[in-house]
């Protein structure tokens, strides 16, 4: 799957389900040892992420897969060392941190004018220059973590030609080193192959880069009456443990999740939005019952279709769409065995299996006939379930879902806010995407925005 050149989603992995005709499969890879299951079925993923939830874990080869990046932490830890990672982070995605979106405010102030400003101003006929906004956007979402994490923003976007400066260095370390966790991932029991000194380097600068600001947390004198959101989950830490490598491993485990799944929502919904003038007014006609001064976590919630246009953008492109367990003992699954796929499967200690909720979102069986296509009226009245993952589920579900929802639907608002109209050269050109831990568009996000006059 490394070297391979097409849509991996499309091309490959949809395809192994088709091929079969079922949901739940046991596949063959050339050169992997150990069973393999393939995934894309609600009773079972249910089972395997919380009513089996001890029965699986990510296993031992994650941490030698992301390890190199990314450290021991939630996303990479089983047993004692997970659950007390989950415990840290709790706090800092309380209501209380989510709903505060001062920070936010500043960052997309920022976007808006890389995106509607400067060289990309409007012209004569009120469309901006062409530009690819996925660039921007990851900016964005790397500035605004880096704020909330650490107290201190990279401020990648007041600098983005700087390829000398520090924290320029880092933005793109940061970059490299999560392709690279990413190719890991793909390789299985092969991730040593793609352990390069370009690899090596992205990593090493990326977690020194980081242990700046744990240094300087830990040297300075704790204030309890300090109230800033900025920071918080660092100060927190810091007051938890003195333990440098451990404070610093659970800052890139989340600044990772806090840039790349939020980039890749707005990514994505800006794209499908670009293909659809309609949905684009419908959501500025929405968004614009609420100032821009006024926007908070309780008036982005009350706008429906803003929710939908996330909730169907997150059906179609989930930000990790292919995941993996390992069973921690014999266990089994509740459906896919017998003639009919009907039976419970047993499944051998050791067993890796792969789940994609891409290939599930995409059902025709769950989603209707219309399953590809993009379309948020669908959520009118429709809830989510086991059907719907896009944050996983069960004790493992995403703790920053609140966070990425709620920064993407500020972004999106503001957007919708300060133009009025927003295209994209080809309409029908089919989204190809790029898989790397997340989700990406393959060609960016090439689009022009429109300012009223």
């Amino acid at each position: 799957m490394l070297r391979f050149r097409g849509d991996i989603l499309d091309d490959l992995v949809t395809p192994m389900f088709h091929r079969k005709g079922a949901w739940t499969i046991r596949a063959t890879i050339p050169l992997v040892l150990q069973p393999l299951m393939l995934v894309a079925e609600p009773t079972n993923i249910k089972a395997v992420l919380s009513t089996s939830f001890a029965d699986w874990g990510v296993g031992p080869r994650r941490l030698k897969q992301f390890g190199p990046f990314l450290g021991l932490g939630i996303f990479t830890a089983d047993g004692h060392s997970w659950s007390s990672s989950r415990g840290l982070l709790r706090p800092v995605f309380s209501r209380h941190q989510v709903s505060d979106l001062e920070f936010t405010r500043r960052h997309v102030d920022r976007l808006l004018d890389c995106l509607g400003g400067g060289e990309n101003s409007s012209s004569a006929n009120g469309w901006t220059e062409w530009v690819d906004t996925m660039p921007v956007i990851y900016r964005f979402t790397l500035d605004a973590a880096t704020e909330f994490l650490f107290g201190e923003s990279v401020d990648s976007q007041l600098r983005p030609g700087a390829a000398s400066d520090r924290r320029n260095v880092f933005e793109q370390a940061f970059e490299a080193s999560s392709l690279g966790v990413g190719g890991r991932m793909r390789l299985g029991a092969f991730y040593w192959v793609l352990n390069n000194a370009g690899f090596r380097r992205a990593c090493r600068l990326c977690r020194a880069y980081v242990t700046g600001f744990v240094d300087r947390a830990l040297g300075l004198p704790h204030k309890k009456e300090k109230t800033s959101q900025r920071g918080l989950f660092l100060r927190q830490l810091s007051e938890f443990t003195q333990d440098r490598v451990l404070i610093r491993d659970q800052l890139l485990q989340l600044l990772f999740a806090g840039r790349d799944t939020t980039a890749t929502l707005i990514s994505f919904a800006l794209l499908c939005l670009a293909r659809d003038p309609v949905a684009w007014s419908k959501l500025r006609a929405e968004v614009l019952e609420h100032s821009a001064d006024t926007l908070s976590f309780e008036s982005l919630k009350s706008c429906a279709y803003l929710q939908a246009v996330l909730s169907e953008t997150l059906r179609l492109y989930p930000p990790i769409p292919i995941n993996t367990r390992q069973a921690l003992r014999d266990t089994v699954l509740p459906v896919g065995g017998g003639p009919h796929g009907d039976q419970p499967v047993a499944i051998p200690k050791g067993t890796t299996l792969t789940y994609s909720v891409y290939v599930m979102h995409r059902r025709t069986d769950i989603w209707g006939q219309d399953a590809a296509e993009w379309r948020p009226e669908r959520w009118q009245g429709l809830k989510g379930g086991f059907h719907y993952l896009p944050f996983n589920a069960g004790p493992r579900h995403c703790p920053g879902q609140q966070f990425a929802l709620t920064e993407a639907a500020y972004t999106l608002a503001r957007l919708a806010q300060s133009f009025d109209g927003l295209e994209c050269p080809d309409p029908t050109e089919p989204i190809q995407k790029t898989l790397g831990i997340t989700v990406q568009p393959t060609k960016g996000v090439e689009v022009r925005f429109h300012r009223e006059a």
